[in-house]
């Protein structure tokens, strides 16, 4: 039986736009399987913890839902824990075979051709990332690369889409529309819901800090597997 090729689409999705969603429905047609894996709460990244993990996760859910082929992983946000990509790589394999691929946005090999990527200079292992993980590597603007960049085991989504979260939360703030940004259903939870105002009364913590009566908080960690488009700071 041919192994299955399976992509981890990762991110914060925070919140999840209509170029998430683009961005997995072609994947989905690339990949056997595209595994939407949301990265759990970071201490260090502030606009992480603006709404709940609980909140976080159905926005996800109404994003991605009903895509063939593609799978949602909630299981960092429902942890608190933090995985590093090696971790996320050997743990996928596990489950599903060899065959995994790992999509990154053209801002994490730029500069790869000289060894000064942010994959190879910032992230965890991030030469042996480079040299033994396979990525597909997807651009912002359709035609606009250096292939040289490139990790050795590597393809190319050329993509033209726009969006981007932080726009999102900066139009919601400003009390903007963002119906040409969003499903109707995700817009439709954040108004009901009043998320990612500037007065935010559902402010999320981080799992880390969070301990129910009782019982001792979980220590924090910093390992974040954020893998996205434009959506990709993780292993540093």
């Amino acid at each position: 039986m041919k192994e299955k090729r399976v992509v981890i689409f990762g991110g914060s999705f925070n919140p999840p736009g209509l170029h998430h969603r683009k961005l997995a429905e072609a994947l989905a047609l690339q990949f056997d399987e595209v595994v939407v894996l949301p990265c759990g709460n970071r201490p260090d990244k502030e606009t992480s913890h603006i709404i709940s993990d609980e909140d976080r996760a159905l926005l996800i859910k109404l994003n991605f839902g009903n895509i063939k082929n593609v799978t949602l992983d909630l299981s960092d946000i429902k942890s608190g824990e933090f995985a590093r990509t090696y971790d996320i790589d050997k743990r996928m394999k596990e489950k599903y075979g060899d065959n995994i691929w790992h999509a990154v946005g053209m801002d994490l090999v730029a500069g790869g051709e000289n060894n000064q990527s942010e994959i190879q200079l910032h992230w965890e292992r991030g030469q042996e990332l480079w040299q033994g993980c396979k990525f597909v590597v997807m651009t912002r603007e359709k035609g606009i690369y250096n292939a040289k960049d490139f990790p050795p085991n590597s393809v190319l989504l050329d993509l033209d889409f726009f969006g981007s979260s932080t726009e999102i939360r900066r139009r919601i703030k400003a009390d903007l529309p963002i119906d040409e940004l969003v499903l109707p259903e995700v817009e439709l939870y954040i108004e009901k819901n009043r998320l990612y105002r500037e007065a935010q009364a559902r402010q999320a913590r981080p799992a880390c800090a969070r301990a129910s009566a009782g019982r001792q908080a979980r220590p924090c960690t910093t390992n974040c597997y954020t893998f996205g488009f434009r959506a990709s700071e993780r292993d540093k």
